[in-house]
């Protein structure tokens, strides 16, 4: 009788506790509560600020350990939480809080970076980089850019750009997605008549990702090369309520096609199509993230890709209506035409469907 029994091997009765605050905060109760089980050393307490940050509590020197090994006082985690950015404590097993507070997925990659790369933070096979999709640009030399979007396995770009005379021309490149992606580039012109495309080769690119928003953009046309950094373009912040943002098509009327980004409040839509050469030209232009929005469209002047950059010139063209239904299908209307350049592109009641991939955000898994 006088043995020490065995230590019960279930769980915690701690186990599974909450408590989430919604505005800065000195002095809780609650909170004190949650510490002071896990001060008894049977149980772990994690807690989550917003969509992607998390802390363990290290009960050696009672304070919150951050993934990057950064600390911060339990005072001064609470003055840190609000509505837009609520903090939640949470009591957990033993031995577990490393876990489901820094590598939800367990395969090793903590998921701040994972979430860096572009990968899935609750998937243990997502652990290369994915890169986000929408726009990305270089902010040293803001006026040309590309739509990033991925298809299946595959990334394909729209590259809008300037030729040597300053008007606006666009590529694009497809090909199997690697972190070290590399594929032909392509240039395409119209024949008015027919409605069709002609394509023709004329270099490649090369997109070297070192995480998920930033790349080194590398290309060779007809024997002119160059590189410079890209990254993804962040033009809106706050909640994407209307997330629209993909490369959508026209499927009985292909060879042009439309670019949508949706961030927050605001879409952003290039228009790629043809004047009235035949030439690749593109137009460009921005509004309200509504299921039914008109946007007034430009067409720019601009730098060629290995010419000095100078600030792009814009003007106004017209304008397109985008409809979308929940099936990320577009009703279509667009009118574009100037007085000064071979533009004239009207057309109405068009069915748009989607060429790319949903978007995936690894910061909200």
């Amino acid at each position: 009788l006088g043995n020490t029994p065995p230590e019960s091997q279930d769980t915690h009765a701690g186990v599974g506790k909450q408590y989430t605050l919604e505005q800065a905060s000195q002095i809780n109760t609650d909170v004190d509560e949650l510490i002071e089980v896990a001060n008894s050393g049977k149980v772990d307490l994690i807690a989550r600020l917003g969509s992607s940050s998390s802390y363990q509590y290290d009960i050696q020197n009672g304070e919150f350990n951050s993934s990057d090994n950064e600390t911060i006082s339990p005072l001064g985690l609470m003055s840190l939480a609000s509505n837009d950015k609520p903090l939640t404590f949470s009591l957990v097993p033993l031995g577990l809080g490393e876990r489901l507070a820094f590598d939800r997925d367990g395969d090793g990659i903590y998921d701040v970076q994972e979430i860096k790369n572009g990968s899935d933070p609750t998937d243990q096979n997502s652990t290369t980089i994915k890169p986000l999709t929408g726009l990305w640009f270089n902010p040293s030399r803001s006026g040309h850019g590309m739509d990033l979007q991925l298809a299946g396995d595959n990334l394909f770009i729209i590259w809008y750009t300037f030729n040597d005379d300053g008007s606006p021309t666009w590529y694009l490149a497809a090909g199997e997605y690697s972190p070290n992606w590399q594929t032909n580039l392509t240039r395409f012109t119209w024949d008015a008549n027919s409605r069709t495309t002609t394509a023709e080769e004329v270099g490649t690119v090369t997109l070297d990702f070192t995480d998920g928003k930033h790349a080194t953009f590398s290309w060779d046309i007809n024997g002119r090369a160059s590189s410079e950094p890209f990254q993804f373009f962040e033009f809106a912040g706050g909640d994407t309520i209307n997330q629209q943002t993909s490369a959508y098509y026209d499927a009985n009327d292909s060879g042009w096609g439309i670019s949508v980004a949706t961030q927050g409040s605001i879409a952003a839509s290039i228009i790629f199509y043809f004047d009235e050469n035949g030439e690749p030209i593109w137009a460009l232009g921005s509004g309200s993230n509504e299921q039914n929005t008109s946007i007034d469209m430009y067409t720019y002047t601009g730098f060629c890709p290995d010419c000095e950059f100078t600030p792009t010139t814009a003007e106004l063209i017209g304008s397109q209506n985008m409809k979308f239904s929940s099936s990320r299908v577009i009703d279509f209307n667009v009118n574009l035409e100037s007085p000064s350049l071979p533009i004239n592109w009207n057309l109405n009641g068009v069915t748009l469907t989607p060429l790319s991939n949903e978007v995936f955000d690894p910061s909200l898994q």
